[in-house]
């Protein structure tokens, strides 16, 4: 990953209303989370990282891949997915192999295996307003590392479905029939958990955004914004690119 001045960063919250989708429970080629091989997803990564106490900030800029290149039925009988994962810095670059996830659609969810975490990304059948434990399957507790700092990261998180079939532009593209999806909405005077999702029909994640972020300067900062009072933790955006 190579570091770069990051100029800025849209925040995009989404309302709700009342609309539901059915979804083929037992097709791992359901409209917002499609898994079979050969799929392929290219994205533009953006990212702050806050070290020592905040007065060190690491920007990053990479692009990533994801291929869907496998699958297999594990102990339980279930069909999953293997997705390779690749980085690069730029289009000039050749794609570097990063590591590996996993995918399924089992038990009325569609889950990912990410860094050996298994998250529920949707809850059928998908309804707005919709909500659930998205980190049921893991300690949702323990610290995590990000950057030279252990941060509570998970802490506060519930899942929702905020809108449906709605038409998002990201960057130059514009994508019908999206879903949104809260994965935390939270904020006190020494935390910030907001993180979001947003797929399209058919081609699935589109967009993620991630602000994870502690301080301990309150009283004197409390109308300062997250990222000048931030000491610890990230802001991470993922924009679909092709």
């Amino acid at each position: 990953m190579y570091r770069v001045v990051i100029l800025g960063f849209l925040l995009a919250w989404v309302a709700c209303s009342t609309e539901e989708v059915d979804i083929p429970l037992n097709n791992n080629s359901a409209p917002y989370f499609p898994m079979y091989i050969g799929l392929t997803n290219t994205y533009q990564i953006d990212e702050v990282i806050f070290l020592n106490e905040g007065l060190v900030r690491d920007m990053l800029s990479y692009q990533l891949q994801e291929r869907v290149v496998d699958e297999f039925i594990d102990d339980t009988g279930q069909q999953v997915y293997v997705i390779d994962r690749f980085k690069r810095n730029s289009e000039q670059d050749a794609w570097i192999y990063d590591l590996s996830w996993q995918a399924f659609i089992g038990n009325n969810q569609a889950v990912r295996i990410e860094n050996n975490r298994k998250f529920i990304k949707m809850q059928f059948p998908l309804t707005e307003g919709l909500e659930w434990n998205g980190n049921a399957f893991f300690d949702a507790s323990a610290p995590v590392l990000v950057g030279n700092e252990h941060i509570d990261y998970y802490k506060y998180w519930k899942s929702r479905i905020d809108r449906m079939n709605y038409t998002e532009v990201i960057g130059t593209t514009s994508y019908d029939q999206v879903i949104a999806i809260t994965l935390a909405d939270e904020e006190n005077r020494l935390e910030l958990r907001k993180g979001m999702e947003k797929y399209a029909e058919g081609i699935g994640l589109v967009y993620k955004e991630l602000q994870i972020l502690d301080t301990q300067c309150f009283q004197e900062c409390q109308h300062i914004p997250w990222i000048d009072k931030a000491e610890k933790g990230h802001i991470f955006i993922q924009k679909m690119i092709n």
